[in-house]
This record gives C-alpha cells, sequence and structure tokens, in this order.
C-alpha cells in the first residue's frame, strides 16, 4: 500500500522539478528544426525567451572597442582579467548588450561566460558584428568577386567558431589546436554584418551583370538591387552555418546615414545622398529568429543631419522620425550613435553635439539626448560608441600630423574618434598632477625640478607622461593673472627663430618653435614658418608665409573642407576651430582643464599635438621640411625652454627630456568618464527585460 503511495508522490516531485527548471529556461526548442531560439523578432519588437514565454526586449547597448590603448585592432590582446572588469562596469552603467564590431580574442568569449554565469540576474548579451573594411579598402572591391568572397567565408567560419568554441572547431575546422573554447551563442542576440558601405563600393557592385542566387532561408524580393542579393546570400550561408550548429540567431547588417533609402535633398554633397541600400529588399523565408533593421547614426554626420542654420532645431530626432516611418514594419535598432570627449572638434552637428569638441559631462549629457531621442522614435535599440576609448584611430582632421603606426601608444586629447568611450584610460600623470588651484607636493619622483632660484621667477618643475607635458612654475609673488605677462619659449624641431621680442632684446641659443603666452587666458602660439595647419591649408586659406619666420600664431584645425559645384550642389566655405587657446579649471572634474593659477603656483599641462609631436612616444615631431605636400617626421632628444616673466628673463636655457616607450604601464587604470551617471539613470528609466 505504502509502494503505491510512494510512486505517484515521486512522479508529481519530478514533473514539479521539471516545471521549475523550463519555467527558467532562456530558450525556446523548434522541434520542427531541432533548433534553439533565444531571441527573434516579430512585426513590431525585438524579443527574448525568458520565463517560459517571449517578452519585448529594448537593446540598451555599448559597442565594445576593438583594441585597448597599447593596442591595434590586429595585434589586440587584452587578457580575459581586463575583459572581466570592463564588463563589470558595463553592467554597473545599466547596459544590457555589447555590440561586436568584429571577432574578438578568445579571451572575451571566457570573460563573457563566466561573467553571465556568476550574474545570472544581469547577464550581458551580443551582437557578433562580421565583416568590416574601411572606406579605402572598399575603393576597388566588388562584391560579387571570388576572392572577397572567399575572404569572407573565412570570417564567417571564424565566426562560428568564436561564438559556439569547441562546438564550432568540430564543425569546420580540421585542426587540432583549439582556441575558442566557450560557447556562448546562447548569449548573442544577432549576426550583424556591418562596415560603413562605401557608395563607390555599392554603385561598383550594383552596375554588375544581373546575379540571382537561389536562396532558401534568407532571401531578397523583386526591387533587389545585386548588392541586396549579395546580403541575403551572405546571410542565407550564415544561416545554414547557425542552423548546423542547433541555433537560429536574427540576422541583421548595419547600414548607415549615407546609404539610407531615403532621400536628402538637402544634402550638399552628391557622394552623401548618391547610392541607397534598402533592408526590406531582404526577406525572410524560414527563419524563424527573424531579421531586424540596424542603422549607425551620429548627430554630425553627413551635413543634411545640420542643416538648421539657427541650430534650434533637433534635426537628429527628426531624421529618426522618418527612418521610423520609412521602416513602419520591422524591428529597427540604432547600431552606433555617440559624440566624443576630445579637446578639439572636427566636424559641427545639430544642437552643438559636435564631432568632438564636448567635456566628458557634456558628452554623456549629449548621448542622453539621443537615447532618448531613439526611444521616443520608438526604436528597438540603441547602442552607443563605446565601451573604451581606442587611442590608435585617428580622424581625418589630425590624420595628416601623426605617425600612424605609434597612435596607440600615446593619447591625443585633440583627435575625435580617438576619445568616445564610456570609460578613459587613465595616463600615467593625470590623477596625480591635477590641474587646479591646490597645492602640489613638488618632491614626488616623477616631478622633475628644472630650475632653481631663478630670475624672474622662483622655480620651475616638468613633467609628462602619454598625453601631456607637465609645467609647474613657483613665481617670487603671487602670480596676477590680470596684470602679470608670463612668456615661454620652447623648441622643440630643427628650425625656428631665435629672435623672439616676447622672451627680452637678447637672441635665445635655440630656434623657437612654439610661445607659450599667459595673461588672462593661456595660448600655446606656433612660429608661422612651422605652423602645421597653415602649411596644410595655407594655399587655401591664403594664410601662410614662409618670410615672417619670427611672427607666432595661433593654431587651428579643420572642420570644414571648402565645397563648390560640381562636387557639391551648394558653395560651402572652408571652416576651421582654434586650438591654441587653452581652458583654466580643475581637471578633476573637466577634462577640458589645461591650467590652473594660485597665489605663487601656476600649474599647465600642455596636449602633445600643440607642440608638434607626431608621436611623443619616440619624441618624433614634424619637421620644418614637406616632402611632396606630405610631412617629413624627425626625432629629437629634449626640449630647450626659455622663460620670461613681466619683461625679465632667465639667462639660462631650461632642458628637458624622457625615456621613450613602446608600452604602457600595467598599472595605468580604466574609470568612468565624468557624466557617466546621467547616461545610467536615463538607461534605468527605459523599462526592458534584462
Amino acid at each position: 500500500m505504502k509502494r503505491r503511495v510512494y510512486i505517484p508522490v515521486f512522479i508529481v516531485l519530478i514533473l514539479c522539478i521539471s516545471f521549475y527548471f523550463l519555467s527558467k529556461m532562456n530558450h525556446l526548442n523548434d522541434n520542427k528544426k531541432n533548433t534553439t531560439i533565444a531571441f527573434k523578432t516579430d512585426q513590431k519588437n525585438l524579443e527574448i525567451y525568458k520565463n517560459s514565454k517571449w517578452n519585448p526586449f529594448f537593446i540598451k547597448g555599448i559597442n565594445l572597442h576593438s583594441a585597448a590603448p597599447g593596442e591595434y585592432p590586429t595585434d589586440s590582446n587584452s587578457s580575459k582579467k581586463q575583459y572581466l572588469q570592463w564588463l563589470n562596469k558595463i553592467s554597473k552603467a545599466g547596459f544590457n548588450t555589447i555590440r561586436l564590431s568584429t571577432i574578438l580574442p578568445p579571451s572575451f568569449y571566457s570573460a563573457l561566460s563566466e561573467f553571465n554565469e556568476e550574474n545570472p540576474n544581469h547577464q550581458l548579451y551580443f551582437i557578433q558584428g562580421i565583416w568590416d573594411f574601411s572606406e579605402e579598402q572598399q575603393k576597388d572591391m566588388f562584391l560579387w568577386d571570388k576572392n572577397t568572397n572567399s575572404k569572407l567565408r573565412k570570417s564567417l567560419d571564424k565566426a562560428i567558431l568564436a561564438v559556439y568554441g569547441e562546438k564550432g572547431i568540430s564543425k569546420y575546422f580540421k585542426s587540432d589546436e583549439v582556441v575558442y573554447k566557450h560557447d556562448t551563442s546562447h548569449y548573442m542576440i544577432a549576426w550583424d554584418l556591418g562596415m560603413n558601405w562605401s557608395p563607390k563600393l555599392v554603385e561598383h557592385t550594383n552596375q554588375s551583370k544581373t546575379i540571382t542566387p537561389d536562396l532558401k532561408t534568407i532571401t531578397y524580393s523583386n526591387n533587389a538591387t545585386p548588392l541586396e542579393k549579395w546580403i541575403a546570400s551572405v546571410m542565407n550561408e550564415l544561416a545554414e552555418k547557425d542552423l548546423k550548429q542547433g541555433m537560429q540567431h536574427p540576422m541583421t547588417f548595419s547600414n548607415w546615414t549615407t546609404t539610407d533609402p531615403i532621400k536628402h535633398p538637402n544634402e550638399k554633397v552628391f557622394y552623401e545622398d548618391q547610392e541607397s541600400i534598402n533592408p526590406e529588399n531582404i526577406k525572410t523565408v524560414n527563419w524563424k529568429a527573424g531579421y531586424f533593421y540596424s542603422y549607425k547614426v551620429y548627430p554630425f554626420y553627413p551635413d543634411f543631419l545640420n542643416d538648421d542654420k539657427n541650430n534650434t532645431v533637433d534635426t537628429y530626432k527628426e531624421y529618426l522620425d522618418s527612418l521610423r516611418k520609412f521602416h513602419s514594419d520591422a524591428p529597427l535598432i540604432v547600431s552606433e550613435f555617440g559624440v566624443p570627449s576630445s579637446l578639439a572638434n572636427s566636424h559641427n552637428g545639430s544642437l552643438n553635439m559636435n564631432h568632438g569638441g564636448q567635456t566628458e559631462q557634456e558628452q554623456w549629457e549629449q548621448n542622453k539626448q539621443m537615447l532618448t531621442d531613439i526611444f521616443n522614435s520608438h526604436f528597438n535599440g540603441a547602442i552607443v560608441t563605446g565601451s573604451l576609448d581606442e587611442w590608435y584611430r585617428t580622424t581625418w582632421n589630425t590624420f595628416p600630423f601623426v605617425n600612424h603606426e605609434r597612435t596607440a601608444y600615446w593619447k591625443n586629447v585633440l583627435n575625435s574618434d580617438s576619445n568616445f568611450g564610456l570609460l578613459k584610460r587613465n595616463t600615467t600623470l593625470e590623477n596625480k598632477i591635477v590641474i587646479n588651484d591646490k597645492k602640489i607636493n613638488l618632491d614626488d619622483s616623477y616631478i622633475k625640478p628644472v630650475l632653481k632660484n631663478g630670475n624672474s621667477i622662483d622655480s620651475m618643475y616638468m613633467a609628462s607622461d602619454e598625453a601631456y607635458l607637465y609645467l609647474i612654475l613657483k613665481t617670487k609673488n603671487n602670480f596676477d593673472i590680470n596684470k602679470d605677462q608670463l612668456y615661454i619659449g620652447i623648441d622643440t624641431a630643427q628650425g625656428g627663430t631665435k629672435s623672439v621680442k616676447e622672451l627680452g632684446s637678447n637672441t635665445v641659443p635655440y630656434g623657437i618653435d612654439y610661445l607659450l603666452e599667459l595673461n588672462k587666458d593661456l595660448n600655446i602660439k606656433v612660429n608661422n614658418q612651422y605652423s602645421p595647419f597653415n602649411k596644410w591649408y595655407g594655399d587655401v586659406l591664403n594664410i601662410y608665409s614662409p618670410k615672417k619666420g619670427n611672427e607666432f600664431v595661433d593654431q587651428y584645425l579643420a572642420t570644414q573642407l571648402e565645397m563648390q559645384p560640381p562636387e557639391s550642389k551648394v558653395y560651402t566655405p572652408f571652416s576651421y576651430t582654434k586650438t591654441s587657446e587653452l581652458e583654466k579649471g580643475d581637471s578633476s572634474i573637466d577634462n577640458h582643464a589645461m591650467w590652473n593659477a594660485n597665489n605663487d603656483t601656476i600649474k599647465i599641462r600642455i596636449p602633445w599635438m600643440l607642440l608638434g609631436f607626431s608621436d611623443p612616444s619616440t619624441k618624433e615631431v614634424l619637421s620644418y621640411n614637406l616632402n611632396n605636400k606630405a610631412f617629413k617626421h624627425e626625432n629629437i632628444k629634449d626640449l630647450h625652454l626659455f622663460v620670461t616673466l613681466d619683461g625679465k628673463s632667465e639667462d639660462k636655457t631650461i632642458d628637458y627630456t624622457w625615456e621613450n616607450w613602446n608600452s604602457l604601464p600595467e598599472n595605468n587604470s580604466d574609470q568612468f568618464k565624468n557624466g557617466y551617471h546621467v547616461y545610467k539613470k536615463a538607461l534605468n528609466n527605459i523599462v526592458s527585460i534584462h
């Protein structure tokens, strides 16, 4: 009799346990195809399977950096420990999704697996980008070319391997060398074929003979262009590889404003509205995971996003609304957006959301505004750029003046594209030598005394790190910024002028290339003969005169090149921004603060680029000479400085040098930028399944 009671109780217990675990499953099995689906799309939403049902999911995303400071993407070697630190910070800031623009090292996937196992209630999901070529690489590319498609297939196989780990190796590779060990496929939202599609590439591909591949899972409409058919064929191949691994993931490709399917009559440049890619021409036939649309939308590019002359209309929001209206029948996300916290700007944007020039606080306030715009325009996700400042990146307006093989090893605070991060890598001294009105310990070993018991000033100290040259001056009396006048001549490259009126009547033994002026404001002026901006753009502005070698002029960076018909619809003048005037403030709360003065102490930090350095890690500067309008470079041994205060000059040359470096100190940490909490609050206000 007892035995008959125990058996039903046991069965009930088993059923209860099974129901509990089924309720906790984060995926749905499609028995017909014997596949698993964790994310899918319907007509309006991106959805996640959680607690035994499908739930709407808003992507609160961030683009993960492809290389940390000190690295290039091709040699990125970040450790699992480092990735875990970044993942913890990303989660702490309120994000639920990471977008990978490319395939990352095995250490990332290992770290993600461990992080999610240890944080089951705050897991981070990811979108896997696969293929990315620069605009330069795309110039002569034809997408149906055998060589191009061979490279692509290798990328697809490597992506499968990276996401599925050992499981992927057993299916696709005969090699015994197992590199990717962790299966992270159940954390992946979607596959993303993402790059900035060059209009030339689109045009070249669409002019090819009609190709009509026979596709069964991801296919195309009758209106599809050859390029859209190519995208469908790649997605179809990827879907087949996904199915072989027993899963289905949603598909997307990252389009951008330049190739959107909307016509923009107010766009000035024909090139920026010449070609289009319409994601609606790609169709899913038998793919339950679905497909969604994805766009990169920055507020400063192209120019049709900045068409309001009074700068009072939110043209960014207007564009989002038009994009949502055009794509009204499918899930839609913004896969890249944001502004950087660089000292300089490289292009103007909507409502002053420029390509640089924002403080860290302003950066994340503006990013918050864009996030709000995206959400209010009924998008299904917003992925901000990016997780960590990427020092290796250059921007068009700094590109001619730096050594591209060394940009990863120093922080160019003027460069827009290397300062997009949520996190910043602290340079060696920025938290030790704080630019403010407080006292500083001048006995620290990293501060070098270079002058004592001077004629014009009492003493002077110098230091340097990956971002700045630091000057600390002690004056004999309290320094009055409204009355006193400080000049410091700086010799860097071979050349310059030895007769500088601001430094007194006597000539100096070295040619002066830069002149620091402090009176109310701080300016770092450059010798007219040496000015990189004047040499590069002097013929356009008619401002460069080699004869005026003893004149010191302001420094600038371009923000807009001159355009005129027939290349553009209307004439657009050349524009530029001043970079030589540096801000006074407290660098602990304002990353743009470069100097301060209080009583008898003056603290200054000068960005390396404002002293003509193309690579401070090897003491490399721009030469006075040009080679077919390309700058030559030369390596120097040290700097020579000359100080004059209120007309009284030092009679000694101040010399300063530092050790070259080929790697960054391991103890340089990554910290949140000021203002990130504003964005975190906005993320938390968006209701979404985590």
